[in-house]
C-alpha cells in the first residue's frame, strides 16, 4: 500500500478540485469558453498521425501533446522526466539520476513497441528495438505528440504507438533572439544552454547548444553529455522551402555498481542526426514534401570487475565490453492535399540500416579475447495513404501501409477512426486499427555475435487495436477525457532462456482505461489529473496489472510568480519489474520560479525540490531513485 505521507498531497489536490466547483458558480461562462476554445479549436493540430498537420477535432487515435510552454515550467532535463507525467505512458529509468536514460511502455506495450520520432528521424536503434532519447536537450522542443495505440498505417513498425518530438522552428527576425539557462543542483548537477534564433537575408535560423555534469545522486554514479542542434531554412521561391537540421550528442555515463554480480557499468552514447527537408505547394491546396535523413548512434558499454569476489581477474579487471555502431538512411516524400472538407496524404520511403558489433570479453568469459562478427544490413520500404473526409460533425479517417522488409515478411496496417461532434463542447472518438513490430536487426542476423539472443526465423508481432473515447467541458468548468482499449497481440515475442533465442508464443491482450481531467484557472490556480490502469493476459502471465497516475497543480499569476507541485506514480507490471522493486510512493516535485525583469532582457530565477518527501519506486533494486534533491536555475531572454 501506498505510504503516508502521499495522503496529504493527494487531500491537497482534492480541495483544490472542489475549489474548481465552486470557480463555476462564480463565472463558469467566461472559464469554461476558454477552455473550450484551446481544446475544440481546429487551429489546434497535430503532425503525427497522419504525417501531415491535422485538427485535433478531427484527430481519431488517442492522442496527447505537451508543448514548449508546459515543459518549460517542468523544469525538466530529460525527455523522460516531460513522458512520465502523460497517461498511459509507464517510464522506468536506470535510476533516475540526472540526466539519467531508461525507457517506456504505452498502455502495456513493450518498449521496442513504440516508435520515437525526432523532426521525423527514427530513433530506435537495430542493436535494441528501443530508442535512447536522454540525448535529446529539452530546450529545442517545441512540442512532444504521443500516439498510444499502434500507428503501423502511418508509420509502419509502431505496435505501441509514436512519439513524435518536434523541434522549434528558425527565427523571423533580423535581430536575434537570445535565451541562456544555467542550473545548479545537488551533486554539483548543472546544465547550461544557451539559444539562438534570427533571420539573416533569406536565411532564418535557429542554434542550440548545450552541456550537463553531475557527480550522480545516488551512490558513485556520474552523467556528462554535450549537445549541439541547429536548424536553418531558406525559401527558394513563395512556394519552397528548403531546411536543413543537423544534431550532435554525446551522453557518458556511470549507470551503477551491480553488486550482486560484482561489476559496475559505464555507457557512451554518441549520436548524429540530419535531415534536409524541401517543401513545395504545387498548387494553394497541394504540397510536396521530400526528406532526405541520417542517424548515427555508437553505444559504448564498458563492465569492470568489483572485486568482491564474485568474478574473475580481481578488481577493475575487464568482465566485458561491448560496442554497437549503427546507422540508418532514409528517403521519404509526401503529397498533401486539403480543402475544407477533405485532407488526403500519399507517401513513400525507404531505408538502409546497418549494424556493426564488437566485443571485448576478460577471465570470467575464458577471455582475454575478442569478437567482431560481420556488420549486418537490413533494408525496409513503405507505401501509405491516408485520408480525412469532413460530414458536417463526422469526421471519417481511413488509412493504409503496405510495409516490406528485407529479412521478415511484408505487412499490411489498414485503420479506420472517426470522431463525432456530438455538441460544441462534447467530442466522441473511436478507431479500429491493424499493427505490427518488426524484429530489430540484432534480434534477425548474426550481427550480435554468439552471446546474442538471436533467431532469424522470428517473425513480426501483429496487433489489433480498438480504442474508444469522450472528450468533454461541459462539466464543473473542467476538460475531462477518457479512453477505454482493447489490443489483441498474435505471434507475442517471448525469451526461450533454454535455447538462448526470442520466440514467437501464442496470443497477448491488453485491455483498460485511460482518463485525463484538466481545471480551468481559478485564483491563479490549476489542476491536472490523469491515470491508466492496464490488464495482461498472455501465454506467458495471466492477470497481470500495470497502472499509474499524476498530479499537478500549477500556479501562475501570468505577471511574475509561477509554482508547480507534482506528483507521479507507477505500479510496474510483470515485464517490467526485476528483482526487489519498490511501488509503494508517489513522488513529489516543487517549484517555485520568479519573473526579476522584463521588456529588453526578461530574467527568471526559479528553485525546484525533487522527490520532496523522500519516496522510493522503481522496477529494479540496483536502480534505486535518489531521495530528496534540491537545484536552482535562472532563465535569460533578450
Amino acid at each position: 500500500m501506498f505510504r503516508s505521507y502521499w495522503i496529504f498531497p493527494a487531500l491537497v489536490a482534492s480541495l483544490l478540485c472542489a475549489s474548481g466547483r465552486v470557480a463555476l458558480a462564480q463565472e463558469p461562462v467566461d472559464e469554461n469558453q476558454a477552455l473550450m476554445d484551446l481544446y475544440f479549436s481546429d487551429d489546434r493540430t497535430v503532425e503525427v498521425t497522419a504525417r501531415a498537420p491535422r485538427p485535433l477535432t478531427q484527430v481519431a487515435e488517442n492522442v496527447t501533446v505537451i508543448d514548449a510552454e508546459e515543459i518549460e515550467a517542468m523544469h525538466a532535463h530529460t525527455i523522460l522526466e516531460v513522458l512520465e507525467r502523460l497517461p498511459g505512458l509507464f517510464v522506468f529509468y536506470f535510476g533516475q539520476d540526472f540526466g539519467s536514460n531508461g525507457g517506456f511502455t504505452a498502455l502495456g506495450s513493450r518498449p521496442t513497441h513504440t516508435l520515437v520520432l525526432l523532426d521525423g528521424v527514427r530513433l530506435n536503434g537495430a542493436s535494441g528495438g528501443d530508442a535512447f532519447v536522454n540525448f535529446v536537450p529539452v530546450g529545442i522542443v517545441k512540442r512532444i505528440e504521443v500516439i498510444k495505440g499502434p500507428a503501423s498505417s502511418a508509420w509502419g513498425s509502431a505496435l505501441g504507438g509514436v512519439v513524435n518530438i518536434i523541434t522549434k522552428e528558425p527565427g523571423q527576425t533580423a535581430r536575434p533572439q537570445v535565451g541562456i539557462v544555467a542550473t545548479y543542483g545537488e551533486a554539483a548537477s548543472r546544465e547550461f544552454a544557451g539559444e539562438v534564433a534570427g533571420r539573416a537575408g533569406a536565411l532564418r535560423y535557429y542554434l542550440h547548444g548545450s552541456a550537463m555534469d553531475s557527480d550522480g545522486l545516488t551512490g558513485d554514479r556520474f552523467f556528462d553529455r554535450e549537445t549541439f542542434y541547429g536548424k536553418a531554412a531558406v525559401d527558394l521561391s513563395p512556394r519552397t522551402t528548403l531546411t536543413v537540421v543537423a544534431g550532435a550528442s554525446d551522453p557518458y555515463c556511470k549507470t551503477a555498481d551491480f553488486r550482486s554480480l560484482d561489476f559496475r557499468e559505464t555507457a557512451r552514447n554518441r549520436n548524429f542526426w540530419g535531415t534536409l527537408y524541401l517543401d513545395h505547394g504545387l498548387t494553394d491546396q497541394l504540397n510536396l514534401h521530400l526528406a532526405l535523413q541520417r542517424y548515427e548512434r555508437d553505444v559504448f558499454t564498458d563492465r569492470r570487475v568489483l572485486g568482491l569476489g564474485l568474478k574473475a581477474g580481481g578488481a577493475n579487471a575487464l568482465f566485458n565490453s561491448e560496442d554497437w555502431d549503427e546507422w540508418t538512411t532514409t528517403v521519404s516524400s509526401r503529397l498533401d492535399y486539403s480543402r475544407s472538407n477533405l485532407q488526403v496524404t500519399v507517401g513513400a520511403e525507404t531505408s538502409r540500416s546497418q549494424l556493426d558489433y564488437f566485443l571485448d570479453y576478460g577471465p570470467e568469459w575464458g577471455g582475454p579475447a575478442s569478437e567482431d562478427p560481420s556488420p549486418a544490413s537490413e533494408e525496409r520500404r513503405g507505401l501509405y495513404a491516408n485520408a480525412t473526409f469532413i460530414l458536417g460533425r463526422l469526421s471519417v479517417s481511413p488509412g493504409f501501409r503496405y510495409d516490406f522488409h528485407s529479412i521478415t515478411d511484408e505487412f499490411h496496417s489498414p485503420s479506420l477512426g472517426a470522431t463525432y461532434r456530438l455538441a460544441d463542447d462534447t467530442l466522441l472518438r473511436a478507431t479500429v486499427a491493424k499493427g505490427f513490430a518488426a524484429p530489430y536487426l540484432a534480434l534477425i542476423s548474426d550481427a550480435g555475435g554468439q552471446w546474442a539472443m538471436k533467431n532469424p526465423e522470428l517473425r513480426p508481432e501483429e496487433i489489433w487495436s480498438c480504442q474508444a473515447g469522450i472528450e468533454t467541458t461541459r462539466y464543473l468548468s473542467m476538460r475531462l477525457k477518457a479512453t477505454a482499449f482493447h489490443q489483441q497481440v498474435e505471434e507475442s515475442w517471448a525469451a526461450n532462456n533454454d535455447l538462448w533465442i526470442w520466440e514467437n508464443r501464442g496470443r497477448t491482450r491488453w485491455a483498460g482505461v485511460e482518463v485525463e481531467a484538466a481545471t480551468s484557472p481559478w485564483h491563479h490556480l490549476r489542476l491536472s489529473v490523469g491515470g491508466a490502469y492496464v490488464r495482461e493476459d498472455s501465454a506467458v502471465v495471466e492477470g497481470d496489472d500495470s497502472y499509474g497516475a499524476s498530479v499537478v497543480v500549477d500556479y501562475d499569476d501570468t505577471r511574475s510568480w509561477r509554482g508547480q507541485f507534482a506528483g507521479r506514480y507507477v505500479w510496474y507490471n510483470e515485464f517490467s519489474r526485476n528483482e526487489r522493486p519498490l511501488t509503494d510512493n508517489f513522488i513529489w516535485d516543487a517549484s517555485l520560479s520568479k519573473t526579476l525583469f522584463q521588456g529588453r532582457v526578461a530574467t527568471d530565477l526559479f528553485v525546484k525540490v525533487h522527490n520532496l518527501f523522500n519516496g522510493g519506486n522503481y522496477w529494479d533494486y540496483e536502480y534505486p531513485n535518489p531521495g530528496r534533491w534540491l537545484e536552482a536555475g535562472v532563465s535569460l531572454r533578450f
